[in-house]
């Protein structure tokens, strides 16, 4: 059908080339099967007839846009505007141009001159406040969306999901709660606004409603999964694991093959030192999951736990095969190796690679000290720990392997001081 109207529209323009809106039907025909090259050399040609068409320079522009030719898409909106330099729809396009291109002052300072002479335009509103949002500009983008709220009558509703999601980035909760609330009333079904208002309930410190909100959101629910992970992390927060487990499980219910599901419930197995029934459901995880890496590293500390070596150095070596530039699994077995005094050149490597990828990760930097302590280098294991303590000051473990260090090379006083900073770290 595109085609026969292709070839209608261009017996027309062979009777009467100057007839501009048939080229610009011919060029959109061409647009919409792909061709763009075609649709815009028929706009350029009604252009060349008639250099003073606006709505010819307007489509032209609007036709490079489609195609990312930025640079030409402003030449010819600009030329637009040069006929006609008030026209909200040219500055509209320009200023959408400017914003897919990140030049974000540029697009305020149009929408502020639209606005100018349209202080009730809705769209422009709107979009001056998204661009404060990408700027974390809060305060002004409240200050335009409070205004659209204000002017938006039916549509309101989703501009009080926008002030809410902006309280939210600004951390002014409670504000983002009654946001949330009023859109919910109208909008009961809203679950994504209900996951939402849970969420700004548990930052609020105001766990009880969070839960209740949380549980209000049913399985069909896109965010259901999401709203029971947070759940069930408020209630481990709060030393409910079994609650917390219960949670889980009702999800797993409805949704069996959920790797994130199976994954937090192995967590709360291992929190529980229940390392039988968190290995179970790591395993689970790791069928279900399309990135097994992070399911292989969890299982690698659990057989860690339970005191299974060679398992848990087989699950880290396997993170590493799948992603070998895992700093974590990298610096964990390259720690196990130093923690156990074997295979120190090894471990150095792993711990040296890692850092390579994380040089400011203070636990990576204590691992190089630990390796060269084990190694008999006490100088230099002296040198990294206290690296180490400078970007974690409070960790006892790091203390603890420096108030060693400084043992052996005989700074007994210095070893005692962190040693006795270790204990209090620890009782924290």
């Amino acid at each position: 059908q595109i085609e026969a109207a292709i070839q209608a529209y261009e017996r027309v323009l062979e009777l009467d080339p100057d007839r501009e809106k048939t080229r610009l039907f011919l060029s959109s025909l061409h647009a919409t099967s792909g061709d763009y090259d075609k649709a815009v050399e028929i706009l350029q040609e009604m252009i060349k007839r008639k250099p003073e068409s606006f709505i010819g320079y307007y489509y032209l522009g609007r036709l490079y846009a489609k195609q990312e030719q930025f640079a030409k898409a402003e030449e010819s909106l600009k030329k637009a505007l040069e006929l006609s330099a008030n026209s909200e729809v040219v500055l509209l396009d320009l200023a959408r141009i400017y914003e897919m291109q990140e030049r974000e002052e540029e697009a305020i300072e149009i929408y502020e001159k639209i606005l100018e002479d349209d202080p009730g335009n809705l769209l422009v509103r709107d979009r001056l406040g998204q661009v404060y949002i990408s700027q974390k500009k809060l305060d002004e983008a409240l200050t335009h969306l409070k205004a659209l709220g204000q002017m938006a009558g039916s549509d309101a509703i989703q501009v009080h999901l926008k002030i809410g999601l902006v309280y939210f980035e600004q951390e002014r909760f409670d504000l983002a709660i009654q946001e949330f609330l009023i859109v919910l009333a109208a909008e009961p079904d809203a679950h994504r606004v209900g996951y939402f208002l849970g969420s700004a309930y548990a930052e609020n410190g105001e766990y009880e409603a969070a839960l209740a909100a949380f549980s209000r959101i049913p399985p069909e629910a896109e965010p259901y999964i999401d709203a029971r992970l947070y759940w069930a992390f408020l209630l481990e927060e709060e030393k409910r694991l079994e609650e917390a487990v219960t949670v889980i499980e009702e999800a797993l219910e409805q949704q069996p093959d959920d790797d994130r599901l199976w994954g937090f419930l192995a967590a709360l197995y291992e929190h529980q030192e229940d390392y039988e029934e968190a290995i179970r459901c790591a395993h689970r995880a790791l069928e279900a999951s399309k990135t097994p890496a992070k399911h292989y590293f969890t299982l690698g500390v659990l057989y860690d736990k339970q005191g299974d070596l060679t398992r848990s150095v087989e699950s880290m070596r396997l993170v590493i095969s799948l992603e070998p530039e895992n700093a974590e699994a990298l610096n964990y077995l390259g720690y196990t190796y130093a923690d156990k005094g074997i295979h120190l050149e090894e471990a150095e490597g792993l711990i040296r690679k890692a850092l390579l990828i994380r040089p400011e990760d203070g636990y990576i930097v204590d691992s190089l000290g630990w390796v060269y302590y084990k190694q008999g280098r006490y100088e230099k294991a002296l040198q990294e720990l206290q690296r180490a303590e400078g970007l974690i000051p409070d960790d006892p473990v790091i203390l603890e392997h420096l108030g060693d260090a400084y043992k052996k090379v005989g700074t007994y006083e210095k070893a005692l001081k962190t040693y006795k900073r270790a204990m209090e770290k620890a009782k924290d």
